[in-house]
């Protein structure tokens, strides 16, 4: 994804439904086109935001919350 489109952002906190979309696309994009991990970065209004996501994880298992149940799964 290498699109360099700008994304009016919003200082708004996400609602609940907007988290849990945000959770089902990711899901989604994981399982459609991610291969093993994706690096991403891009600026806040308070510096740069690093994102990882992989199959294997940085930190403690239990460190991480589990958020399946908010995955739909039919």
């Amino acid at each position: 994804m290498k699109n360099k489109e700008k994304i009016l952002i919003s200082t708004e906190k996400l609602t609940e439904e907007e988290f849990k979309e945000m959770i089902r696309k990711l899901s989604r994009y994981v399982e459609s086109e991610m291969d093993q991990w994706e690096f991403w970065k891009f600026k806040a209004s308070f510096g740069q935001i690093y994102v990882s996501v992989s199959m294997r994880p940085d930190a403690a298992e239990d460190a991480y919350i589990d958020l399946s149940h908010l995955i739909d799964t039919k």
